[in-house]
This record gives C-alpha cells, sequence and structure tokens, in this order.
C-alpha cells in the first residue's frame, strides 16, 4: 500500500518525488510527523528508507474507538475502523542539517478502512429421515429445523460464544455456489430439503471496498452446508391398519387352527401354521425397496415358510435404514409394525351316527299285500327327516365367516365314486345343504356306500382362509318286504291236515333276498278271530316255521328289521278237508265239511258250494260245521233233497273276505264212499 502511494506521488509529479535523496515516512497521526524524531523515530511506520513487509491494525488492540493521538477510530455511520496515513518526505542527500530539516513535505495522503469481516463457522452435516408428511416417505425430502443455522454460524466453535453480530451481514442462502438460486425462507422449523449442498454468504452490509472491476465482494465469508436425507420405511397403507393407541398392524394373518389340514389332532389345539416369506414386502410401500431396508423381528421365527401362532401371537418387527448398520452417526430412520395373528376356531359338528346302522330303503311297489297302517310319512332313510347329514344347528363364531356344504360318494365295492354330490340330480339337499335326502330310485349299489359331507368355512370371502372338516356317514341299503301271488306260492308251505287234523306252515328264506327283497326279516303269525280281530301265535322271529297248528284262517305279517316300512302282510288258509267220507250212519265221517273256516262269526260265514261231477249244484251248506277240536260236527250227509247221492267224486267252492278287503276263492273235489255200516 504505502510503495502504491508512493509511486502515485511519482507519476502526479515526477520533477518533485524523483529526486534523488528523497526517503518517504509514513505516520498514523499529524502529531506524530510533527514531532518527527528521525528515522529511527518509533512512531514511524512505514520508511521507503527501511521498508517493511506489512503493516496491522488491530482494532482489537486499540485502546479507544476514537483516539486522536493515533488517528484510529470508528466509524458508527460506516460500521468500521478509519485510520489516517500521514507522509513525511525528506531529501537526506542534503549536507546541512538544516536544509535537511526545511525541505520537506509532509500532508494526510490516505485513510485505511478496516471493515468488519464476517466469519462462517462450519456447521456441521445436518442429517433427517425422510419424514412422512402427506404420507410421502420415499419422496426423499425431509423437513429440517433450520432456526439455529444462523446463530451457529456466528458462533466460534472453540468458545462457544457468538462473537458477531449478525446485524451487520447480510447472510445469503442459495442453492448454487454463485448465489444465482437464493432461498427466501432458509429459516424454518421446517426447510424441505433433498441430500443436497446449500452454500452460505456473509457480507458486510457496509463495505465499500471493490475488487479492480468495482464489485465489492472483499467484506465476506462463504461455507457450505451439508442436507443428507436417509431413506425412512414407509407404511403400507394398504395392508395396516393403525390402532387408536398408534400402533401400525398387520393384520392379514387369518386362518383356522389347524389350517386346512386333514389330521383331526390339529382341529383344537388353538394353533396354526404362516407362511411368512415375503412379509417385507407387505410391510413397507410397494414403491420402496427392501434391500434399503433392516428388518428386526421379535421374536424371531425359526421357519419363516411354517410359523406356528395362536390367536394371541404377534411379532414386532423394527424396520430401519441399514446404512445405520454401517455408520451409527446417521439417523436410525426406523417403523415399528406389529404382526397380529388371528387363529379362528374351526368349526366341527355331528353327523347322524352309526351305530345302529343308517338303512336308505329301496323302493318296493304297493299292492294288496302292503300293510298301509304301517306306512310311515318318509320311505326312504328312516330317520326323523328322512335325511342324514348334520345333527344340530351350527353356527360361525365370526359374522365373516361363511359355511358351505359339499357331499361325496362311495359304494361299498368302491365302484362307484362321486365327488360332488348334486342337488335334484344324486341327491336331494335341505336350505343349506347339510342335510341331504337320497333319491329311491336309484339302484342298491347307487345307494349304498360312504356319504362325507365336508363343511368349509370360509374367512371374509378369502380363498386362502378356509378349513374343511369331513365327516362320513355309512349307509346301508334295505328294503321292505315285496308280495305277489307268485311270490306267495313260491316261498309258504301249508301242509295237508295229518291224522290229528294238525297242519305245518313254514317260510323258505333260503333265498329270501332275491325273491321279497334285500332287507333283514321277521315274520309274526296270527290267527283270525274275528273279521278284524287276529291273535299273535307268535312274535316276530327269524325262523318262520309253525308246527301242529290248528285248521284256520291265519295272517303272516312280514317286516324289515332295519326300518324299512311298511310291512306286507299274506291272508293264509291252512283250511283242511277230509279226502272222502262215508255217510252210512256209523257215526264215523257221515258228514263233509271245510275245516278251519271258523272266524268267530258263524252268522256271516260264506256259503260252501258242493257241485257234482258235471257242475250242478247239490248242497248249499254253512261251513261253520267244524268244531274247535277241527273234528266235523256239521256238515253234508251226501243227499241232494233227501235222495242218496251215489259214490263219486265232488266239488266244493268257498269265497272268503280277506283281511284287505278282497275275496279269495277256495275250491277242490273229495269222494263219497258207499260202504257197510259197522255194527
Amino acid at each position: 500500500m504505502f510503495t502504491n502511494i508512493i509511486d502515485e506521488l511519482k507519476v502526479q509529479d515526477p520533477t518533485a518525488f524523483e529526486e534523488p535523496g528523497l526517503v518517504f515516512y509514513f505516520f498514523r497521526s499529524e502529531s506524530h510527523v510533527n514531532n518527527f524524531q528521525g528515522s529511527t523515530d518509533p512512531n514511524i511506520i512505514y520508511s521507503s528508507k527501511d521498508p517493511v513487509a506489512s503493516y496491522t491494525i488491530d482494532p482489537q488492540d486499540e485502546d479507544s474507538a476514537n483516539d486522536d493521538e493515533d488517528g484510529f477510530r470508528f466509524n458508527e455511520d460506516k460500521q468500521r475502523w478509519e485510520q489516517d496515513i500521514f507522509l513525511y518526505v525528506r531529501n537526506e542527500n542534503l549536507i546541512s542539517q538544516d536544509l535537511i530539516s526545511k525541505c520537506v513535505g509532509e500532508e494526510k495522503v490516505a485513510t485505511l478502512f478496516v471493515e468488519r469481516k464476517p466469519i462462517a463457522y462450519d456447521v456441521d452435516v445436518l442429517q433427517e429421515c425422510d419424514d412422512f408428511e402427506s404420507g410421502t416417505e420415499f419422496d426423499g425430502i425431509a423437513g429440517f429445523d433450520t432456526t439455529s443455522i444462523i446463530n451457529t454460524l456466528i458462533t466460534n466453535p472453540t468458545t462457544g460464544v457468538v462473537d458477531q453480530n449478525p446485524d451487520r451481514f447480510d447472510i445469503i442462502f442459495s442453492y448454487d455456489k454463485d448465489g444465482d438460486d437464493p432461498i427466501t425462507d432458509f429459516s424454518s422449523t421446517n426447510f424441505e430439503s433433498t441430500t443436497q449442498t446449500i452454500y452460505v454468504t456473509m457480507v458486510n452490509k457496509f463495505t465499500e471496498t471493490e475488487d479492480g472491476s468495482g464489485n465489492k465482494t472483499y467484506g465476506q465469508s462463504s461455507t457450505e452446508i451439508e442436507f443428507e436425507v436417509y431413506k425412512n420405511p414407509a407404511y403400507n397403507r394398504d395392508n395396516l391398519d393403525e390402532s387408536e393407541s398408534g400402533e401400525w398392524l398387520y393384520k392379514e394373518f387369518v386362518a383356522f387352527e389347524g389350517n386346512d389340514e386333514t389330521d383331526e389332532n390339529l382341529f383344537n389345539d388353538g394353533e396354526a401354521f404362516f407362511d411368512l416369506t415375503g412379509i417385507e414386502e407387505k410391510l413397507i410401500d410397494q414403491n420402496q425397496d427392501v434391500a434399503d431396508f433392516r428388518f428386526e423381528f421379535n421374536p424371531m421365527p425359526t421357519d419363516f415358510t411354517k410359523y406356528t401362532a395362536t390367536d394371541t401371537s404377534e411379532i414386532e418387527v423394527t424396520i430401519y435404514n441399514k446404512t445405520y448398520d454401517v455408520d451409527p452417526s446417521v439417523p436410525y430412520c426406523e417403523k415399528k409394525v406389529i404382526i397380529d395373528f388371528t387363529v379362528l376356531q374351526r368349526p366341527d359338528f355331528e353327523v347322524d351316527q352309526t351305530p345302529p346302522d343308517i338303512f336308505v330303503c329301496l323302493e318296493q311297489p304297493i299292492n294288496e299285500y302292503t300293510d298301509l297302517t304301517t306306512m310311515p310319512d318318509y320311505n326312504l332313510i328312516p330317520t326323523k327327516d328322512g335325511k342324514i347329514g348334520v345333527v344340530g344347528e351350527i353356527k360361525p363364531d365370526n359374522d365373516k365367516i361363511t359355511f358351505t356344504y359339499s357331499w361325496k360318494f362311495e359304494s361299498e365295492d368302491g365302484n362307484i365314486v362321486q365327488e360332488d354330490l348334486q342337488d335334484g340330480t344324486d341327491v336331494v339337499f335341505n336350505t343349506d345343504g347339510s342335510r341331504i335326502g337320497l333319491i329311491s330310485s336309484k339302484s342298491a349299489e347307487e345307494l349304498g356306500g360312504t356319504y362325507s359331507i365336508t363343511l368349509t368355512a370360509t374367512y371374509d370371502g378369502r380363498s386362502d382362509v378356509i378349513a374343511k372338516t369331513t365327516k362320513s356317514i355309512d349307509v346301508k341299503v334295505s328294503q321292505a318286504p315285496k308280495m305277489t301271488e307268485q311270490i306267495e306260492g313260491e316261498i309258504i308251505t301249508i301242509d295237508d291236515l295229518n291224522y290229528e287234523n294238525k297242519t305245518n306252515i313254514e317260510v323258505d328264506t333260503q333265498f329270501i333276498a332275491d325273491i321279497i327283497g334285500i332287507g333283514n326279516y321277521e315274520y309274526r303269525l296270527e290267527q283270525r278271530r274275528g273279521e278284524d280281530n287276529y291273535i299273535v301265535v307268535e312274535e316276530y322271529t327269524d325262523t318262520p316255521s309253525w308246527r301242529d297248528m290248528d285248521p284256520g284262517i291265519y295272517r303272516l305279517r312280514i317286516k324289515d328289521t332295519n326300518g324299512c316300512n311298511p310291512e306286507a302282510i299274506i291272508d293264509l288258509y291252512a283250511l283242511g278237508y277230509m279226502k272222502y267220507f262215508t255217510p252210512n250212519g256209523d257215526g264215523i265221517n257221515d258228514v263233509w265239511n271245510i275245516i278251519g273256516i271258523y272266524i268267530g262269526d258263524d252268522e256271516n260265514l260264506p256259503p260252501l258250494f258242493i257241485f257234482d261231477r258235471f257242475g250242478k249244484l247239490i248242497s248249499q251248506i254253512n261251513p261253520a260245521g267244524t268244531g274247535i277240536s277241527g273234528f266235523v260236527e256239521q256238515g253234508w250227509n251226501g243227499t241232494f233233497n233227501n235222495k242218496t247221492m251215489p259214490q263219486a267224486d265232488y266239488w266244493f267252492k268257498i269265497t272268503v273276505p280277506l283281511s284287505n278287503g278282497e275275496d279269495k276263492v277256495f275250491n277242490g273235489h273229495f269222494t263219497l264212499i258207499r260202504g257197510k255200516r259197522r255194527n
């Protein structure tokens, strides 16, 4: 600076200032000049004779801000320190000291300005997690509290003391280093920033110092502030629910105890298995990458593919930015999620059980042998409603659970398997399909076997949350007894009267299944004792053989022990008659009659007609001539119009009313023998 002043003087007046022997002495005040003490004067601040490298003005070392003696002062208006510079010039080549002292020049040649230069102290790196304002955790923008940044810029980090007055400076924050993109709202409790560098310039408001281009750039300093934004896990709001307490819950893990297993040991243990594979992707926002985060599970599953849980089980998952593992100084950036498990009670139910066996009754035609009084309200399955299936009422214990039923059939021999029985085609469903009736027109092979009912419980319509419980019902096939006149003739045998006028009644059961049905049959014999009155000769038995029975009208009742009604009844006529008689007056076999026609009402007995071999009616008698002992006491005496009929064969005919209201005609022939009377 001092050499510049000297050079400038020489340029202005070369004649005066280029003269040999001139020495330039600079002082801080005019009083120092006036009291010049020679070249060794301690008040000289610079001398061309003995130049120094620099001259320092330190305002902090001065005694006063307005030191008139030193020419040093503080300009409040300009907010700067000012120092006047005085020049004392003399030619020391002059011999006379008197000349030296007289040939001098002195003048105030400059005023030094010491402007306060701001110091922009360093600011630590600012780090934040990507915030969740408006659900934008993954946008790379975080809110920073920058209200204390200015204080940090002017605070000496060594002493911790604010040593600058911010009112003296303009502090400029900019997105670019040149300050072309200034930030007007930097100081904020929520300054939004990405990971970036913010440039800070502190400029003295009062500077007049200019560079060579006239720009006032010297009264300033600058620094940089680093902002770092770290990825923050964002809740997957499509999968998570926020509780009233503020916890975020993953509640998609729902299963029935035992899951959809078939092992019944798992049904009621209160546990279910869950596949946790890929759970990480379900907890954070779909726009985020799980590779950016660490997931800590508490408790830690030993097997993510098959985790066992109960309805009270929970797993707390801490999700944080994995950069923290490498550099713990960065923000943790964490979220916590509770994995909540719902284990539903597996529905159970009861079905029609065996024993006793459940039988389905094949259809049997109704005819004159059918006992209509034993016709049931149903004629297929002997259960209360004629159906099989769920017993009792079963309801879901959760209003989000729905029940459906499906049926499968497998015949006893395994030759017929129907996986999904259809209503109306294969079976007849009740309202909800929990019970089925069978279609009687099917064959025994199509009806008898195992019917399996599967209850499928579905939670909230989710195909992945179901439980299937299967129960089986074994159904056997039976049949009400079938009877026709032909069958009657094939299986029933009534022997002729023996010498004691007794008879035997037997039913041949050897091939009974091929004849009257595939049921299990029992037989009861009843004897008629009036028009509508029968007494039981022997209760139901599976060995239908009765020996030495009195002649008479009987009724055979056949029923299926498996419960397939109706019963069948057969009127049996164990009617006897003598093959011959000898009306010779000896008291032995003098009259002929039907034996066993007694029905307890002699007056209403049908007439018995006797014809000769030409078909001529010979006699009409009352068939009540049979005594209780079975011997003939009244009957035809062998006469016609009081004339003795010749020895010959004669025919008889009688029409007997049956128990079903129809008539049955009996006829036959016998021989009249004329012989000598015994004495």
